[in-house]
């Protein structure tokens, strides 16, 4: 709580900041945890499109005290721009990732224990790992940034996404396979593991000429190759 306090009052300090300063231009970078988790089920999930979040209807329930942090700071966003008319834009990244990523993360996390488990016949995931969630490498979260910030002057929300939901069970697989094994994916059920499915529809980013390249398998690929480069004496 006090974590997303801080969070609060960064964006609120910001915002302020921007009212009095004038930039030509902003961006806000929100979260996928925005969307309503009953979107996000196991019983009946979908892609996430910008258009479920409506300040003037319905906003649903976001996923916990930082998807409530992130929702406020688009409100924020869109409050700029109708008073002050502060030109923004908002963000809103699915499961970002790079080879630099701290290791606090899934996919550092997953591709290092596939490394170091090379040739053992079961490789670990947190939760059952069926939970599936949307990977768009961070390369491709700035290409969409470059494209589209230059579009939408009014706060309007666009999903950094690639619209494919991977299981951690398949991300485990694929990061196995290209170190060269094929172990049994066991899932750790005592471990936490969030909302069932999340991935964001991609409707919106190509009507603005932006679609993700880099597919998970080679952002796989790509780490694997890091991380053994870094470990090398």
């Amino acid at each position: 709580p006090l974590a997303v306090a801080e969070d609060l009052c960064i964006d609120a300090e910001y915002w302020r900041w921007a009212a009095k300063a004038k930039p030509a231009k902003t961006a806000c970078f929100s979260s996928s945890a925005v969307y309503p988790v009953e979107y996000q089920r196991q019983s009946s999930y979908e892609l996430l499109n910008e258009d479920m979040i409506n300040f003037d209807q319905s906003i649903g329930m976001p996923d916990m005290t930082y998807g409530w942090a992130k929702l406020t700071s688009e409100y924020l966003a869109r409050l700029a721009y109708e008073k002050h008319g502060l030109k923004s834009i908002v963000y809103r990244p699915f499961s970002g990732y790079g080879e630099d990523q701290d290791d606090a993360y899934p996919f550092p996390s997953i591709c290092k224990r596939a490394l170091a488990n090379q040739g053992s016949s079961t490789l670990s995931v947190w939760g059952t790992g069926e939970q599936m969630r949307d990977f768009i490498h961070i390369e491709d979260c700035v290409d969409g940034i470059l494209k589209t910030m230059p579009l939408i002057d009014n706060a309007e929300a666009v999903n950094l996404s690639t619209g494919i939901f991977t299981s951690f069970k398949q991300f485990a697989r694929t990061a196995a396979d290209v170190c060269g094994y094929s172990p049994e994916i066991v899932g750790l059920s005592d471990k936490p593991s969030g909302v069932f499915a999340r991935a964001g529809d991609t409707s919106k980013q190509k009507k603005l000429g932006f679609t993700a390249q880099i597919d998970l398998r080679m952002g796989i690929e790509r780490a694997v190759e890091y991380y053994s480069r870094k470990n090398q004496p």
